[in-house]
Parts: structure tokens; C-alpha cells; sequence
């Protein structure tokens, strides 16, 4: 739970795919950090915001996407948006996806943002925004992105309560540890 949570790409790559499409579509060459603009970074910020609720449904706290890109790339700009143009500045890469078939799409939406709207279900929590954009990309690339996280079934989340499935969680984590001890 925590490591899927952890993930910044499902948000990100979602907000940076749904808003270039069509430089994916066309093929071109584009920087992500540059078309990491004020409105994307908005999008993904009101993603995260979500995410960080659900996270904390379960009793995890994450840093947020500012701090991430703070630690990992050494700057100190404050928004989103600064970041990136500061990282474009200094790396100008990499580069967007240039394939429809995109994993920032077909992979990071059914397993990063799908799984989250599953659990935020199970956790009574509204992920309006999250679900919209997941529909909104199964318009665009044409494919049920739902359907398409083959893992989700074989949870059962639709059989368990919420303590339940805390309970399965925590089962998880302290057979994890028994493990490696």
C-alpha cells in the first residue's frame, strides 16, 4: 500500500499525458520538465491532494510532490511548476512519450490510479477528480483503463470491510517482516 502510494508517477504522468497529447500523438519531441506548466502542475496538485487523503486514510504520511522533486533533484524552488522550469532549465529532459501506447497511460493509470480508486472506495473516500481523469483517459486512448488492472480481482476488495481490509494489510506487512527476520 504504502509503495503504491509513495508513487508520484501515476499523478504526474497522467497530468502530463492528458495535457500533450496530441505532442504524443504527433510524435514530437518534447521536453516534460518545459510542458509542466501552471495548469498541468494544477491538475496534478489537485490530483495529490486526493492522494494524500486516501494515504492518510491508512495511516501513511507522504511527502509531498514539491518535496520529492526538492530531495531527488537538489532545488529549491517552491511550486510545481518553478521546479520544473528550473529542472528544464538545468537538464532540459527527458523527454515526453512520443507513442500513444505510452506507459505513463496504459500502465500508470490502471495500476497507480485505478488501484487508488478502488481502495479509496473501500476507504469511503470520494476521488472525483481521480476517477474523471480515468474515464477521460479511456475516451482518449480508447480502452476501459478499469478493466485493464488484471491485479484488482484477484484482491477481492468487494468482499472485505474496511477493518477487513486493514486487518489483510497489516497481515501482509507483519508476514513481510517475519520473513526478512
Amino acid at each position: 500500500m504504502a509503495t503504491s502510494l509513495i508513487n508520484i508517477n501515476p499523478i504526474t504522468h497522467l497530468g502530463l499525458a492528458l495535457c500533450n497529447v496530441t505532442r504524443i500523438e504527433h510524435q514530437e519531441r518534447w521536453p516534460q520538465y518545459h510542458y509542466m506548466t501552471d495548469g498541468v502542475a494544477n491538475l496534478i496538485l489537485a490530483l495529490e491532494q486526493k492522494w494524500q487523503a486516501l494515504a492518510h486514510a491508512f495511516g501513511l504520511r507522504l511527502h509531498s510532490i514539491e518535496a520529492h522533486f526538492q530531495q531527488s533533484f537538489d532545488v529549491s524552488c517552491r511550486t510545481l511548476s518553478e521546479i520544473a522550469a528550473e529542472l528544464h532549465r538545468r537538464r532540459g529532459g527527458p523527454s515526453g512519450p512520443v507513442d500513444i501506447n505510452t506507459r505513463f497511460i496504459l500502465e500508470d493509470t490502471p495500476y497507480g490510479l485505478v488501484f487508488a480508486e478502488a481502495i479509496a472506495r473501500k476507504a469511503g473516500i470520494a476521488l472525483p477528480l481521480h476517477s474523471a481523469s480515468i474515464t477521460l483517459a479511456s475516451a482518449v486512448w480508447q480502452c476501459d483503463l478499469r478493466e485493464q488492472n488484471d491485479v484488482l480481482p484477484s484482491l477481492k476488495l468487494d468482499t472485505l470491510s474496511f477493518t477487513e481490509f486493514t486487518r489483510s494489510l497489516q497481515e501482509g506487512v507483519n508476514a513481510s517482516r517475519a520473513r526478512v527476520s
